[in-house]
């Protein structure tokens, strides 16, 4: 009737799209996530409708008497279902797949990314680092010292890298002198055990080699570690005179306390001398003033006052005598240790211009050294 042949012309248009679909996109080189979802996602609502249609024409192809021609679209139909259901299952577990590698592959890269932040992080910290220790290099003044210690820390690692070379060869032939000798305990001619115990002297040999090596290692990193710390003990020109500088206030400050010390002695001493005689003086007056009264009442007493008088004389000439005496002897000490100050500042001149000399020596010593440091580059480059 009409019904049956509007559903046989919509058949056949929904199969003549689903072909145009499949060969546009059996066409295209490769197979993308998004052109197989889309795919999925836009025939999904005619799969549905196919298989809907295929049942109902199924059931009323049972119902009523068939003719080749319906019989021959259906079975059309049920291929074509069979084939798009396969494909459509096929197109979903591509998806799949592709999610998952997409993800692995979104997270390799975001590993990769932070990868390379930390690493250019580290590089410019040891640019930074080079920098820092280039600028302290230039500022160091026993470059000669420093070179010397460089070779030597150059060597250290050198020895160290052929002592990691050596140890890996030695544990290789270890294990290949292990492996034949497994191999001859399962069983072998005598020829190879010979050659075995040959191959165990020399490793033997070689062990012993390796012992030197390490103890020769063990000796130039003391080397190293005295060359350091007689470098560090070692101060710089600038170090020593500023050393010279403050020994030279120290001896200054100390100097004028010591004379200013000795002035106060001095007047200590003069003050105190003073006060005895003073206070001499004053008990002679005191003595004089209580008996010359009662010596002067009678004649014996103003010849006993007489005598006494000569006595006070004589005591104060004596007691003027030592110390005109000590006044001469203090005058000698004074002559004595004003040559000795003109002899001392003599030699100070003399030192000043010796030092003043070798500093000019030094100074020119240095400019030969570079002038002839630069000469041996030029040559060494020529």
């Amino acid at each position: 009737g009409g019904g049956e042949e509007g559903d046989a012309a919509a058949d056949a248009k929904r199969q003549e799209d689903l072909r145009k679909q499949m060969a546009e996109f059996t066409e295209t080189s490769g197979v993308s996530a998004s052109g197989v979802g889309a795919l999925i996602l836009d025939n999904e609502d005619q799969i549905k409708a196919a298989i809907q249609h295929y049942e109902q024409a199924s059931e009323e192809s049972k119902s009523m008497s068939g003719n080749t021609g319906k019989k021959s679209l259906e079975q059309q139909f049920k291929r074509l279902e069979s084939a798009l259901i396969k494909q459509a299952a096929e197109l979903k577990q591509r998806v799949q797949d592709m999610k998952g590698e997409y993800t692995s592959a979104k997270q390799a890269l975001a590993t990769s990314r932070e990868a390379k932040t930390t690493q250019a992080q580290k590089r410019e910290k040891l640019v930074d680092a080079i920098s820092e220790l280039e600028e302290k290099e230039s500022n160091v003044s026993n470059k000669a010292l420093l070179n010397q210690l460089r070779s030597l820390v150059m060597l250290n690692e050198m020895l160290k890298r052929q002592e990691a070379t050596f140890v890996q060869n030695c544990r290789a032939q270890r294990a290949e002198l292990e492996e034949k000798l497994k191999i001859l305990k399962s069983g072998e001619d005598s020829e190879e055990t010979k050659r075995m115990l040959e191959i165990e002297r020399l490793y033997e040999t070689d062990l012993s080699k390796y012992n030197k090596l390490r103890s020769l290692l063990a000796k130039k990193n003391l080397q190293i570690a005295m060359v350091t710390r007689q470098i560090d003990s070692i101060p710089t020109r600038a170090e020593l005179l500023q050393y010279q500088r403050r020994f030279v206030e120290l001896y200054e400050l100390v100097s004028s306390k010591l004379v200013e010390t000795r002035k106060y002695f001095e007047l200590y001493n003069m003050l105190e001398e003073k006060h005895r005689y003073m206070v001499n003086e004053v008990d002679l007056l005191d003595s004089i003033s209580k008996s010359v009264p009662k010596l002067m009442a009678s004649k014996g007493g103003k010849e006993q006052l007489g005598k006494k008088f000569i006595s006070i004389i004589n005591n104060l000439e004596n007691s003027q005598t030592q110390v005109d005496a000590r006044c001469d002897l203090e005058k000698d000490k004074y002559n004595i240790l004003g040559e000795k100050h003109k002899k001392l500042l003599q030699k100070q001149r003399k030192y000043f211009q010796a030092v003043k000399e070798f500093q000019e020596e030094c100074y020119k010593n240095e400019r030969l050294t570079a002038a002839l440091e630069t000469y041996e580059t030029e040559q060494e480059e020529d």
